[in-house]
C-alpha cells in the first residue's frame, strides 16, 4: 500500500544535505608494474638530455665555425643565433633611431605630474623638429632613450589598468622589496628605509613601509615623528605637493623656497657637471656666469634672490621650474660677449654695500697687541 504525502516527515532547505557523488575508484596498480612504469619515465629522460646535450655541442661546433669564418668572437656568435633562432629572450640596447620613433609617437597624457608632462611635451616637439637622430643634443637623446627603456620595463612587468589589480600590483612589489631589504641588511649588516604612498587620489593603495629599528629610531628620534605619522605626511606631499604639508603661509614660503633654491642648485650642476658645485645668488654674474658661462632663462620675477620673496612670489617661480619653462642654458661666445657689452654700458656690474662693523668709528691697536694684552689680564687674573 503507497504511503501518503501526510505520512512523509516534512524537510526544510536548511536540513536538507547535499551528498556529493561516489568518486570513481581507480584500479590498483602493482608495486612491479609502478617500477616499470618509473623505469620508463627514467629513460625518456635520460634519452631526451642527452639529444639535447648533443644538439648543444653541435650548436657550439658551428658557432665556433661561424665566428671563425666572419671574423667574430664565439660569444658574439652565439648570441646572434639564440637571436636569429628566437630561443632566448634577449633584447637589444635602445638605438637612437628607435628613441627618436618613440619621442615622435609620445602620447601627452592630462593625468601627468605637471614636471613629467613638461618633459613629455619638449621631448616630442624636439623628436619633430629634428629629422635625424643625428642632430639632436645628446642630453635630450639621453632623456629619449630613458623614455623608452621606462617603457619596456613597463611592458615586461605588465601594466595594469583597474584600481584593485594596482593595489594587488602595488602590494606585492612592495612585499618583494621588504624581503629583499631585510635579506640585505642580515647578510651584509645595512639599514634601510623604504615608504610605497599613491600619487593620484584616483588610486586606492594605502601607505606601505618596510624599516627597521635603526630607521624608525630615525625618524622618531631626529624628525620627532611616528613612522605611520611619517608615512601621511609623505602621502599627503606626494599627492598634493606643499599645500598637504604647510600648516600656514610661513611654512609654505620657507618649503617653497627650500624647493626653488633646490631645484636650481640641480639644474646648475647638471649643466656645469660640478656634482659640488653651490647656487651663488648675490654674486651671480662672476661666481657662475663669467665662470662658467651659464645662464637661466624664464625666470618669472624680477626678483632674482628668493631669501626676498615670500609665498605668492615664490609660488609662479616654482611651478616654471617644475614645469620646465624655466631653465639653464649655456652661453656660446657671441652671446657671452654679448651680454658682457651689456652689462659694461649699464655701468657694470653694481655690487651691494657691504655690512658695518659693529665697532666702526673706534681706534683698533694691532692684533699682536691685543693678544698680549688679553694674556696679561689673563695672567695677573690667575695671580689674583
Amino acid at each position: 500500500m503507497p504511503v501518503g504525502l501526510s505520512a512523509l516527515p516534512y524537510i526544510t532547505h536548511a536540513q536538507k544535505v547535499y551528498n556529493p557523488p561516489a568518486r570513481a575508484r581507480t584500479a590498483t596498480i602493482s608495486r612491479e608494474k609502478r617500477r616499470e612504469n618509473a623505469q620508463v619515465a627514467e629513460s625518456k629522460r635520460s634519452h631526451l638530455w642527452e639529444d639535447l646535450q648533443n644538439h648543444w655541442r653541435s650548436q657550439d661546433a658551428l658557432a665556433e665555425e661561424l665566428a671563425k669564418k666572419h671574423g667574430k668572437t664565439v660569444k658574439w656568435m652565439k648570441e646572434a643565433i639564440l637571436r636569429v633562432g628566437k630561443y632566448g629572450a634577449t633584447r637589444r640596447k635602445v638605438s637612437p633611431y628607435n628613441a627618436l620613433k618613440h619621442a615622435i609617437s609620445l602620447d601627452v597624457n592630462a593625468d601627468l605630474p605637471p614636471g613629467e608632462k613638461a618633459n613629455t611635451i619638449a621631448l616630442n616637439q624636439i623628436a619633430k623638429e629634428h629629422g635625424d637622430w643625428r642632430d639632436i643634443p645628446k642630453e635630450d637623446m639621453a632623456k629619449m632613450i630613458r623614455s623608452v627603456e621606462a617603457k619596456r620595463a613597463l611592458v615586461k612587468k605588465g601594466i595594469r589598468a583597474k584600481p584593485l589589480a594596482q593595489m594587488a600590483s602595488v602590494r606585492q612589489v612592495h612585499k618583494g622589496i621588504e624581503e629583499n631589504l631585510k635579506a640585505l641588511g642580515q647578510s651584509c649588516k645595512t639599514s634601510s628605509l623604504c615608504v610605497t604612498v599613491r600619487t593620484s587620489p584616483h588610486h586606492l593603495n594605502e601607505p606601505l613601509f618596510a624599516a627597521d629599528a635603526i630607521s624608525k629610531d630615525f625618524i622618531e628620534i631626529v624628525l620627532g615623528w611616528d613612522i605611520n605619522e611619517f608615512c601621511l605626511k609623505y602621502e599627503s606631499f606626494a599627492l598634493f605637493r606643499l599645500k598637504g604639508v604647510a600648516m600656514n603661509s610661513n611654512d609654505k614660503a620657507v618649503m617653497t623656497r627650500r624647493r626653488v633654491r633646490g631645484l636650481v642648485t640641480r639644474g646648475l650642476r647638471e649643466i656645469t657637471g660640478n656634482g659640488t658645485l653651490d647656487m651663488s645668488w648675490k654674486n651671480f654674474e662672476q661666481d657662475i656666469v663669467d665662470e662658467y658661462r651659464v645662464v637661466i632663462d624664464g625666470w618669472p620675477s624680477s626678483v632674482f634672490d628668493p631669501s626676498k620673496l615670500g609665498y605668492r612670489g615664490l609660488e609662479p617661480i616654482l611651478h616654471a621650474l617644475e614645469e620646465g619653462r624655466c631653465q639653464w642654458r649655456k652661453l656660446c661666445d657671441d652671446e657671452f660677449k654679448k651680454r658682457q657689452a651689456e652689462i659694461a654700458a649699464n655701468g657694470g656690474i653694481k655690487k651691494g654695500p657691504r655690512k658695518e662693523r659693529s665697532d666702526k668709528g673706534k681706534k683698533r691697536g694691532s692684533y699682536e697687541k691685543k693678544k698680549n694684552g688679553s694674556d696679561d689680564e689673563s695672567c695677573s687674573s690667575d695671580e689674583d
